[in-house]
């Protein structure tokens, strides 16, 4: 570990002990005010990245079960932290990223483009089209739309037009404009084929079915 990453790991191991020394505000109990130092310093550990996000997570979620597990009067329990992790919600979206992350590595995204430009690509036309099919083929598998448009649709497209001729340097882009306002317009609508399109709405209702008191 070099120099730099000592100095954040010891920024985010302070911040929650320089908390937990400190009296808890009127209106919290002393658990609460603990694991609010220990979730500050995940999110500064989260900016900072002394490590990869993954391990400040985890960790912070460690400090947290060590915490309730020694503080808690028994109305908190440690299950309680990892409750989250049993909502399918949480794995549908987890289960979409893992698929973007593997069309980008394994460059089935850029092959299934190459494929759409081959056959259907022969015309400025045909290559707006390619960027509307791609998208909508890509869209189920790969929900955030910048990594979508930004991290396997632009530079292919980008790619084909300084091919054809058409250059930022250059004033012409006629090999530019029409693929990118089809992509631009065709954009929007594919959104609604994202797999974990509305996860935080369906992470709610199953938070409210389960708090909810059943009705006299």
């Amino acid at each position: 570990m070099n120099k730099k990453s000592l100095w954040k790991l010891i920024l985010i191991l302070a911040i929650p002990c320089i908390i937990g020394f400190m009296p808890a505000p009127a209106g919290l109990s002393e658990l609460a005010w603990v694991l609010f130092g220990i979730y500050l310093a995940a999110i500064v550990g989260l900016v900072i990245k002394p490590f990869p996000e993954p391990v400040v997570l985890l960790i912070a979620v460690a400090a947290s079960m060590v915490v309730v597990g020694n503080l808690s009067d028994g109305a908190f329990k440690t299950t309680a932290v990892l409750s989250g992790y049993s909502s399918g919600t949480t794995w549908l979206v987890f289960s979409a990223f893992t698929l973007s992350a593997a069309f980008v590595t394994t460059g089935l995204g850029k092959r299934i483009a190459y494929l759409l430009i081959g056959k259907i690509g022969n015309t400025t036309l045909g290559l707006g089209y390619v960027t509307v099919f791609l998208d909508l083929v890509l869209a189920p598998a790969t929900p955030s739309n910048t990594a979508r448009a930004g991290g396997i649709v632009l530079p292919i497209i980008n790619s084909v037009a300084v091919a054809l001729g058409s250059e930022p340097e250059k004033k012409s882009a006629s090999c530019r404009t029409l693929p990118d306002d089809v992509h631009l317009h065709g954009h929007q609508n594919h959104q609604l084929y994202v797999l974990y399109r509305n996860g935080g709405e369906h992470s709610g209702a199953e938070n409210d079915q389960r708090h909810s008191a059943p009705a006299n």
